[in-house]
């Protein structure tokens, strides 16, 4: 996985993307990055961090129909918080 992938999730938690736009368009990156073998040799924490936040985003429903189990934008946006800031701690 990619630096750029977690800048773009960065941007999602400043505010920069609706979270529905951010969920879509992070989904895709990651299976391109996935299916293309963008994985960087020495970042192999970088990866299991922006796979877990691929299931945190698939979490995701803006729609107020969601499932209990589903997250809210503001909760998307509080898990993505928690797993860079983990990353960022060296807690990956």
């Amino acid at each position: 996985m990619s630096f750029e992938l977690l800048a773009f999730a960065e941007s999602f938690v400043f505010g920069d993307l609706p979270a529905d736009e951010f969920c879509d368009t992070y989904i895709c990156r990651w299976r391109l990055e996935r299916d293309t073998d963008v994985i960087l040799q020495d970042a192999p924490v970088l990866s299991g961090c922006l796979s877990s936040m691929f299931c945190v985003v698939d979490m995701c429903s803006p729609d107020a129909d969601r499932l209990e189990y589903e997250f809210d934008s503001e909760r998307l946006r509080t898990e993505v918080v928690k797993l860079i800031e983990a990353y960022r701690r060296g807690e990956y």
